[in-house]
C-alpha cells in the first residue's frame, strides 16, 4: 500500500481536504471519498464519457485523471443534491450546459 497524501480539491464550489493514495483517480475520489455519485464509472478506459467532469471549465475524463493532478483547480460535476421533497437541480449542471434554467 502506498502512503496516503493530502489533496485539497474544490468541487462544485466547495473545498474538500482528502487523505488519499497518489494513484486514486479523480472519479474514485469524487465517488468514494466525497460521496458525489453523478459521474459514473462506465468503461474505465476513457471511451464512454460517463465519467466526464469539468476542470477549470474544460472537459476531463475523471477515470483517467489522478485526483492529485487537479489540486487547486475548480472541479464541476453533474451531481444532483437530494432533499426530502425530491431532487434539487444543481446549479453546476446548468453551468455545464450553458444555462441557468431548471432541468428539462
Amino acid at each position: 500500500m502506498t502512503k496516503p497524501i493530502p489533496v485539497k480539491l474544490e468541487i462544485n464550489g466547495k473545498r474538500h481536504e482528502l487523505l488519499i493514495e497518489p494513484r486514486v483517480t479523480l472519479l474514485d475520489a469524487l465517488r468514494e471519498h466525497v460521496g458525489l455519485t453523478g459521474s459514473k464509472k462506465g468503461c474505465d478506459q476513457g471511451q464512454c464519457g460517463a465519467c466526464t467532469v469539468h476542470v477549470d471549465g474544460e472537459r476531463v475524463l475523471s477515470c483517467l485523471t489522478l485526483a492529485a493532478q487537479v489540486e487547486g483547480r475548480a472541479v464541476t460535476t453533474t451531481t444532483m443534491t437530494k432533499t426530502k421533497g425530491g431532487v434539487v437541480w444543481n446549479a453546476s449542471v446548468a453551468r455545464m450546459r450553458g444555462s441557468s434554467s431548471s432541468p428539462p
